[in-house]
C-alpha cells in the first residue's frame, strides 16, 4: 500500500470487508474512515482529505453534468436550466452573465449591468377613438374599425380621411376621371404645350401591338421598325411604301436641305440591300400622273470632284441581268444623255431602239453624227444566217462600179467633221445601187459603204478575167512572133532582128 507519502510500498493494513452479491463495501482501511479514502495533493504536496458529499449534493452534481439542473446554468446549454436566483449582484462579473434578482432580470454587457424589469397588471378605461368600435374597455375586450364608413368593395380610386379611413370609392374609366392631364389617352390628348412621349432615364422605348414589339427607339436615338436593334437613325426591316404624297419638291430626301448642301459627306446616302431577293424589283419608282414635265428620277452631282451621278453594276461574273435598264412604252425617247451646258448633240435611245450619238432623232440602230473610231468592226456573215444566196454578175457589177462617181466634199453642218471628205452622193448611188441607200423618217439619205465591198469585189473579178484573157492572147502572139522570127532569120540571117 502506498498513498503517495511513503518512500515505498507498505503492507496493507487489516481490512474489514463485507461480501454482498457482486459488490464490495469498504468499511475502513488501516483505521482510516471512508471520508479519508479520497485525498488530493495541494500545490505544495500536502495531502488533504475532501469533504464528503451528501446524497442530495451528489444528485444535484449529476443533474448539473447532465444539463437538467433546476438551480444552476451549465455553460453552452439551455436545456432544462433556469436563470439562477440570487439575493444580490454576483461579486465577480464577466460579460454575458445573467441572473434574476429582486423581481428583475439583469444582464452584464462587460461594462454595465442592464436591468430588464418584469411585471404584470390590468389595462383599464381604454376608449375607442374616431373610426373605432368596441370601447371603452374596463377589463378585457377588443377594438375594431368602425363599420359603415364606406360600402365594401374593390375600387380603383378611394378617398381617405385624416384618420386613414377609406370614406368613399369609385372606378374611373378615363384619365380625366383620375385627374391626369399630362398623359396620352386613347382618341388624342390636349396639352398646353408640346406633348412628349419617351423616357427620361438611360433606357430604350418600345411600341408594342398585339403583344409584339413593332418599333424601338434606342437610348442613342436610333429608330428601328421591325428590328429591336437598329444600327442607323432609321433602320427598317421590311418594306417601306410612300403614297399620296403632296410635297412639291421631293418625296424622299437624303441630305440636310433642298439646296443639296450638308447631309452625308462620305459613304452611301441610300443603300438598298436585298441579299435574299430572288425575283422582283429592289427599287421601283412609279408615277401615274398626267402631264408630267419634271423628272421621275433625278441624279444630280454638283461637286467639283470626280463623282458619278448614276452608277449600275453587276459584280458577280456568273450573274445574268441588266446593270442598267431604261425603257419607255410611250412615244417619246427611251433615254437621253447630255450635258447641262446646252449640249444639243446628246446620246439618244428612242422608243424603237435606235441609238443616236450626236443625233437627236436617230433613224438607224446606230446613228452617229461624227467620226467613229474602232480597232475592228465586223458584220454578221455566217452562212447559217442567210438564205437566197446568189453570186453577183461580175460584168454587171463592173459596169455599175464604173458608173459610180467618186467625189470630195465638206459637211455643211458646223457640228460635223470639217475635214475634206471623200465618198459618194447618196442620190447618185441610189440610181445605181438602190439597195445600198436608206432614207430616214426625215427624208435624209445614207449609203451603206460596207456593202459596196461585194460589188467592187465582183467588178475586180471581172477586170481580172479580162486581164487574164488578154494575157492569154498576148502570150499566143508572143509565141507566134518567135516562130516567125526564127523562120525569117533562117532564110535571112543578116536581118536586123536576127541575133
Amino acid at each position: 500500500f502506498n498513498d503517495g507519502s511513503f518512500a515505498g510500498w507498505e503492507d496493507s493494513p487489516d481490512q474489514a470487508i463485507n461480501y454482498s452479491g457482486k459488490s464490495i463495501d469498504s468499511l475502513y482501511v488501516g483505521g482510516f474512515p471512508a471520508s479519508s479514502l479520497l485525498r488530493f495533493a495541494e500545490s505544495d504536496g500536502t495531502l488533504v482529505n475532501t469533504s464528503p458529499l451528501s446524497n442530495a449534493q451528489y444528485t444535484e452534481l449529476t443533474n448539473l453534468i447532465a444539463g437538467s439542473s433546476s438551480k444552476y446554468l451549465r455553460s453552452s446549454t439551455t436545456a432544462g436550466t433556469q436563470i439562477p436566483v440570487v439575493s444580490s449582484q454576483p461579486s465577480s462579473l464577466s460579460a454575458g452573465q445573467m441572473w434574476y434578482e429582486a423581481g428583475s432580470l439583469k444582464y452584464y454587457d462587460g461594462a454595465n449591468s442592464q436591468v430588464r424589469t418584469l411585471g404584470t397588471g390590468t389595462v383599464t378605461s381604454v376608449s375607442a377613438g374616431t373610426g373605432l368600435s368596441g370601447g371603452p374597455i374596463t377589463g378585457s375586450g377588443s377594438l375594431a374599425l368602425a363599420s359603415g364608413v364606406a360600402t365594401p368593395g374593390t375600387y380603383r380610386s378611394v378617398t381617405v380621411d385624416t384618420y386613414g379611413r377609406v370614406t368613399a370609392g369609385s372606378n374611373p374609366t378615363t384619365a380625366a376621371d383620375y385627374g391626369l392631364t399630362d398623359v396620352f389617352k386613347n382618341g388624342g390628348s390636349a396639352f398646353s404645350g408640346t406633348g412628349t412621349l419617351g423616357t427620361t432615364d438611360n433606357n430604350d422605348l418600345s411600341v408594342v401591338t398585339n403583344g409584339s414589339t413593332r418599333m424601338t427607339v434606342l437610348k442613342d436615338g436610333n429608330v428601328g421598325i421591325g428590328t429591336a436593334s437598329p444600327t442607323a437613325l432609321l433602320d427598317v426591316n421590311g418594306g417601306v411604301r410612300y403614297s399620296t404624297l403632296t410635297h412639291s419638291s421631293a418625296a424622299l430626301i437624303i441630305g440636310a436641305t433642298y439646296s443639296y448642301t450638308g447631309g452625308i459627306t462620305t459613304g452611301t446616302a441610300m443603300n438598298i440591300q436585298t441579299n435574299s431577293l430572288t425575283s422582283g424589283t429592289a427599287l421601283r419608282v412609279l408615277s401615274s400622273g398626267n402631264g408630267m414635265s419634271g423628272y421621275l428620277i433625278s441624279a444630280n452631282y454638283s461637286g467639283s470632284g470626280s463623282g458619278t451621278a448614276l452608277y449600275g453594276a453587276i459584280t458577280n461574273a456568273s450573274a445574268t441581268g441588266d446593270a442598267l435598264l431604261i425603257s419607255n412604252n410611250g412615244t417619246g425617247l427611251t433615254a437621253r444623255f447630255n450635258s447641262m451646258t446646252g449640249d444639243t448633240t446628246p446620246v439618244v435611245i428612242d422608243n424603237s431602239g435606235n441609238l443616236g450619238v450626236g443625233v437627236v432623232a436617230p433613224g438607224y440602230k446606230l446613228d452617229v453624227n461624227g467620226v467613229v473610231r474602232a480597232d475592228s468592226v465586223t458584220n454578221a456573215s455566217d452562212r447559217r444566217l442567210k438564205k437566197d444566196i446568189n453570186s453577183l454578175a461580175t460584168q454587171e457589177m463592173l459596169e455599175k462600179v464604173l458608173a459610180l462617181r467618186g467625189v470630195s466634199y465638206h459637211w455643211r453642218s458646223p457640228v460635223r467633221e470639217q475635214n475634206l471628205q471623200v465618198g459618194f452622193i447618196a442620190q447618185e448611188m441610189e440610181q445605181i445601187f438602190p439597195d445600198l441607200v436608206s432614207t430616214d423618217s426625215q427624208g435624209m439619205k445614207s449609203v451603206n459603204y460596207t456593202h459596196l465591198i461585194a460589188p467592187v469585189t465582183s467588178a475586180v473579178q471581172a477586170l481580172n478575167a479580162k486581164i487574164e484573157q488578154q494575157e492569154s492572147a498576148l502570150e499566143y502572139l508572143r509565141k507566134e512572133n518567135q516562130l516567125l522570127k526564127a523562120y525569117i532569120c533562117e532564110r535571112d540571117p543578116k536581118a536586123a532582128f536576127c541575133p
